[in-house]
């Protein structure tokens, strides 16, 4: 068995990748005379950093970075590169800024759903990886279990629809990441003195609700894939539930 991969606590990778940057931006962005404001390049210059330093060490730390993490990096450095180029020096914002930030958001799901399902013909399925792996499943109780009973052969069809779910998930979210992005970006007046500010303000209102509009409803689809998952395999192996999975 692989050693076991270290597993980010969730509070600290909400606070560094959702609440940090949306207060750096939405907070302290602001040109004002309050001592916390430190203006909108330096707010979202904070707001990209902080992810960014937190997976660099995570990296350098644990020498270990899944895809997932790896795109998310990306997908940081990305939203500081569009904002360089959005960004004019008269302090004015790019007419087509909400189309550019929304395709960088629809990209990274689009590629993370692409890549799972690719990953089905690869030495190295992604629901291999993440999903069905011996840290969740009892996987040599079920192949013994598949084999005694003589449905081994039906294990793949499983983990491709498994996989289909697992990358869907991400597809719906590719949808709903590029309807919420320009949905707050395009409202942002272009042209108004604190454009930079409403556009500091646009991209943090997109990345909280984003957690919840698009977190909550892909979380539900993974989950359900997953109860789906565990009772095919009963169907398959004759074995329980408690059985499939790793004893804890």
């Amino acid at each position: 068995m692989p050693p076991a991969r270290p597993k980010e606590n969730p509070l600290t990778n909400f606070l560094v990748n959702i609440l940090l940057p949306v207060i750096a931006l939405s907070a302290l962005g602001k040109e004002g005379e309050k001592m916390w404001h430190i203006g909108a390049a330096w707010g979202m210059s904070l707001a990209v950093l902080l992810p960014l330093c937190y997976g660099i060490w995570y990296f350098a730390r644990h020498r270990a970075m899944n895809p997932f993490s790896l795109i998310g990096l990306v997908s940081v450095l990305l939203t500081g590169g569009i904002t360089l180029m959005v960004w004019r020096a008269d302090g004015s914002i790019h007419e087509q800024a909400a189309l550019l930030f929304a395709t960088k958001e629809a990209a990274i799901p689009l590629v993370l759903g692409i890549t799972v399902i690719v990953s089905h013909f690869t030495h190295t399925p992604l629901i291999r990886v993440f999903i069905f792996n011996p840290e969740i499943f009892d996987l040599e109780r079920i192949r013994r279990a598949l084999v005694e009973r003589k449905r081994e052969n039906e294990l793949e069809g499983t983990l491709w629809r498994a996989t289909l779910a697992f990358g869907g998930a991400f597809l719906v979210s590719t949808v709903l990441n590029f309807a919420l992005a320009y949905y707050f970006l395009s409202a942002v007046d272009t042209v108004a003195a604190n454009a930079r500010e409403a556009y500091n303000d646009a991209v943090a209102r997109q990345t909280l609700w984003g957690f919840f509009v698009i977190g909550v409803p892909v979380f539900v689809i993974l989950i359900g894939m997953l109860f789906w998952l565990l009772n095919r395999l009963g169907q398959l192996t004759g074995l329980s539930r408690d059985d499939l999975l790793v004893a804890r």
